[in-house]
């Protein structure tokens, strides 16, 4: 049910893993459009990281004749933006066992996608790939035993994405709301917020 993606204040908070904290250096690397050596050299420094980042390019989504084998081939090969999304993805794989984690990544998949799909025909595509990132975002502070304030403060996020996450504001507010309105099954409240986005 919805608790799962509830952030329990009364919880004692976790410690970010080291390889989690080594995604979110590379997620503001990339943000910041440091070298992909640069990146390469982050991403060694955690085993699980590397292993993960070089599956990825291996996957057959990505259709290469030939395996990569390097950290350094792999990032090449996915590309900053195909990157900068495997990287948030990668924060439900990497450093965390708990059950919990599946379907956290689950529901954040499916609320990206559909904040994407929906907001496809009135936004423009940068607009789409951050409300894409808002809907994996949007689970961070469950995900990472934190509150949302504290994690969204270590990584460098467009305003917009950070205003709808910490203050329900800005453009892409009205897009969350019926997010969680058709998790809900507010049918109402679907229709209300489909009609003032011109849905």
């Amino acid at each position: 049910g919805g608790f799962i993606a509830t952030f329990d204040e009364a919880e004692p908070q976790e410690k970010l893993s080291e390889s989690r904290m080594v995604l979110i250096e590379m997620l503001n690397r990339l943000r910041q459009d440091d070298e992909l050596q640069a990146l390469a050299e982050i991403a060694k420094r955690d085993p699980e990281v590397s292993v993960q980042l070089i599956a990825m390019a291996n996957s057959p989504l990505m259709g290469l004749a030939q395996p990569v084998t390097s950290v350094e081939r792999a990032i090449l090969v996915l590309g900053r933006a195909q990157l900068y999304r495997w990287l948030t993805l990668a924060m439900f794989r990497v450093g965390g066992k708990r059950d919990k984690d599946a379907a956290l990544l689950e529901l954040a998949l499916v609320r990206a996608a559909f904040l994407e799909r929906v907001a496809a025909p009135i936004y423009p595509p940068k607009a789409c790939d951050e409300l894409f990132l808002v809907g994996l975002l949007s689970v961070f502070d469950v995900l990472l035993g934190q509150p949302l304030r504290r994690v969204l403060a270590m990584l460098h996020l467009p305003e917009d994405v950070q205003a709808v996450l910490l203050r329900s504001e800005g453009p892409y507010a009205r897009l969350l709301m019926l997010a969680y309105a058709v998790e809900r099954g507010r049918q109402e409240q679907v229709e209300r917020l489909g009609d003032a986005l011109g849905l």
